[in-house]
């Protein structure tokens, strides 16, 4: 991962327009809108973190389709503790 930018959000002040991003991206199935995005942008996004929040919606999104079709995995033994119960 050495080249994607390492953003805090929360130390940023930016997780709203994070927030809304993610949640245009995922609803919208991929088509966020212009303003969406330019909100996003005027909070200090630029297009590596973009990329990023892209990049890490696709992970989750392709995370839970696979557990659905294998049905529940299992947490590794680090995340046991901090599991749903």
């Amino acid at each position: 991962m050495d080249g994607v930018t390492a953003v805090n959000f929360a130390d940023l002040g930016i997780l709203p327009p994070v927030y809304a991003f993610a949640r245009a991206l995922v609803t919208g199935r991929g088509a966020v809108p212009d303003a969406v995005v330019r909100r996003a942008a005027a909070a200090g996004l630029g297009p590596a973190d973009v990329l990023q929040l892209v990049t890490e919606c696709a992970f989750a999104t392709l995370v839970g389709l696979v557990d659905n079709l294998a049905g529940r995995i299992g947490l590794d033994e680090p995340l046991r503790p901090q599991s749903w119960k």
